[in-house]
């Protein structure tokens, strides 16, 4: 049996998505402690994002080996993590 994981973004930081520190507590510490290794970060809600938390959020995923998954972004929400996609990429 395949165990997925969901995770509300806005009930475990806030809907206010604003402190690098933050992403990294999520993905390096919450999301570590899941035993499955299939996870959804649900989006739902998030009423902002800055650009520096996208980045941290990214550069936290790479680092642990499971399957994480964002859902339910809202457009502005999605602007930002394909552009800091693309600046990691040519970092």
């Amino acid at each position: 049996m395949i165990a997925i994981h969901v995770i509300f973004i806005r009930d475990f930081i806030s809907e206010d998505l604003k402190i690098k520190k933050s992403a990294a507590t999520l993905v390096e510490k919450l999301i570590e402690d899941i035993p499955s290794n299939d996870i959804i970060i649900d989006f739902s809600n998030v009423n902002s994002i800055t650009p520096e938390f996208v980045h941290q959020y990214l550069i936290s995923k790479r680092k642990i080996k499971k399957e994480i998954h964002e859902v339910n972004l809202p457009s502005y929400v999605e602007s930002i993590i394909s552009k800091a996609q693309k600046s990691i990429k040519v970092t």
